[in-house]
């Protein structure tokens, strides 16, 4: 998961900046998660390929467009509502969303 919005300067910055504190919580339970460049480097290059094998990237144009919204909330919602830091606070999987 990862925030994907504008949040520099603008209206919801404060919103943007709040919602990402729920959401690198969630992170860290995630297996397999990478964070950054430095990171994913950092996995690749434990990684031992066969000579059968191969390495892929892929650089992937529009990935977010087919996704259907209204399932990705829920989804992420479902998944915030599970969280420490979200059963602690006073908040309501409504509020949330």
């Amino acid at each position: 998961m990862r925030l994907i919005t504008c949040s520099k300067n603008t209206i919801l910055s404060p919103l943007s900046s709040w919602a990402l504190m729920f959401i690198k919580q969630l992170r860290t339970t995630i297996k397999n998660n990478v964070n950054s460049t430095k990171q994913f480097v950092d996995k690749i290059s434990k990684q031992n390929i066969e000579e059968n094998e191969h390495l892929a990237s892929l650089d992937v144009t529009d990935l977010y467009t087919n996704v259907p919204k209204t399932r990705a909330i829920d989804i992420a919602i479902n998944r915030i509502g599970q969280s420490e830091m979200f059963c602690e606070s006073n908040l309501t999987k409504t509020d949330m969303k």
